[in-house]
């Protein structure tokens, strides 16, 4: 996007705070990118010709811990504490694209979880994606929320008696809250398994509640 600029006392991105340089090297390869259209009421006009990035893409690693449970209509077996981390990625709309408003993003993510209950401890190479995400702006806060899917695949085989777990596979859906503050957030996250992981007749599935903090590491774009 083009946009004018005036400069008067400093560089002001029209609609946008006073500019901070980290360098003058950077304030230089800044300069390099703008050019000059003549002298206004308000001070010189300058044309910005770099073209403004729609979308950004931040890598946050994330650790959460909380309560998990294999669920089933039969039997209610015992919870555990269970969690994990995630390192993840964001994708996030920095200006209006058609009818995507801005501030929209979508996160992907690769990690390990502990899940299953606390007689059947299952551990989880996990893949999350959530396609649906919003922040909202308050002071100097970030409210955000997403709504996603998982699918993870575990190691663990534990046989008994009556049960086996021998089910590698397991996916399901996840919903998450939470606020952030100078690149640190804290949240509650909710997951949910669609799959059975126990070959029996208890058709049992992994469920957990968890609190989540994350850093915004590193800004890639």
């Amino acid at each position: 996007m083009t946009f004018y600029f005036y400069v008067i006392k400093y560089f002001k991105q029209k609609g946008d705070n006073k500019m901070n340089y980290v360098n003058r090297e950077h304030l230089n390869t800044y300069l390099r990118g703008i050019k000059y259209l003549g002298q206004g009421h308000q001070g010189v006009c300058y044309l910005n010709e770099r073209k403004k990035e729609k979308i950004g893409i931040d890598f946050l690693p994330t650790l959460y811990g909380g309560m998990v449970n294999l669920v089933s209509d039969n039997a209610s077996p015992k919870g555990n504490i269970g969690g994990g981390v995630d390192f993840s990625f964001q994708f996030i709309v920095k200006e209006n694209i058609t009818i995507i408003p801005r501030n929209y993003y979508m996160e992907a993510s690769l990690g390990y979880s502990l899940r299953g209950s606390g007689h059947f401890p299952l551990h989880y190479i996990m893949g999350k994606i959530s396609p649906i995400g919003y922040r909202y702006k308050i002071s100097d806060f970030e409210l955000y929320g997403s709504i996603g899917a998982y699918i993870g695949y575990t190691f663990s085989t534990i046989e008994t008696n009556s049960h086996s777990f021998d089910s590698n596979i397991d996916w399901g859906v996840l919903a998450k809250i939470g606020v952030e503050y100078n690149k640190i957030g804290l949240g509650f996250s909710y997951e949910r398994g669609l799959n059975n992981v126990c070959n029996s007749n208890l058709a049992l599935k992994n469920q957990g509640i968890f609190f989540n903090v994350s850093y915004r590491l590193l800004n890639l774009k």
